[in-house]
């Protein structure tokens, strides 16, 4: 029994360590009349080679990310451009935090065509990923199943090395046969939540 106990209090700080993604209120709902449109974001100045050196959690309160305006839609074509506000076209890190609304039960798809690398978490597991340097392209699909509707906590890591940049977000909705551009009215983040956590 002992070692029973051990070993699930090992599981729960596992799975609590794993959690990257924004956490929701303590009954595991987001409050809605207080969300805000768009994602919470911090940029950080950095030659990235891999997405998974854009900070995030302790990492990025160690670096202090500069805040920005919240990114109201992911779906830019940059080019040689500022990338969203972060005063840079490149060696720059990207790390968005907030709500995405999945209205439906039922299989979603995702996938990002982005120019250098990204990754995308829901609810704190990673669901799609295209780590490294590369020119504009569409990463693999990401399939999801949605079983409770609602606002679920989404974390996009992105940066951009060199050259020109681009990042869109695509879905495929349950029973839908196409993708689409998640559109900005699923997006929203809780304006007095922390941006690091």
């Amino acid at each position: 029994m002992f070692y029973k106990s051990i070993i699930l209090i090992a599981m729960l700080l596992t799975l609590v360590a794993g959690c990257t993604g924004p956490r929701a209120t303590l009954d595991g709902k987001v409050p809605e009349d207080r969300l805000e449109p768009g994602l919470r974001v911090l940029y950080f100045n950095g030659k990235f080679d891999k997405v998974g050196q854009v900070p995030s959690g302790d990492r990025a309160l160690m670096e202090k990310g500069r805040p920005g305006a919240p990114i109201l839609v992911i779906d830019h074509q940059f080019g040689d451009n500022e990338v969203y506000d972060s005063g840079r076209n490149r060696s720059v890190g990207v790390q968005m935090k907030g709500y995405l609304l999945l209205d439906r039960k039922g299989m979603y798809e995702f996938q990002a065509l982005s120019n250098d690398g990204v990754e995308v978490f829901i609810d704190g597991r990673s669901i799609l990923i295209d780590p490294e340097v590369h020119s504009d392209r569409l990463s693999d699909v990401a399939t999801v199943a949605v079983q409770e509707t609602g606002w679920h906590a989404l974390m996009v890591k992105y940066f951009q090395r060199k050259g020109s940049a681009a990042l869109t977000l695509y879905w495929k909705l349950p029973g839908n046969d196409t993708f689409e551009v998640i559109p900005a009215k699923a997006y929203a983040h809780l304006p007095d939540e922390p941006a690091i956590k």
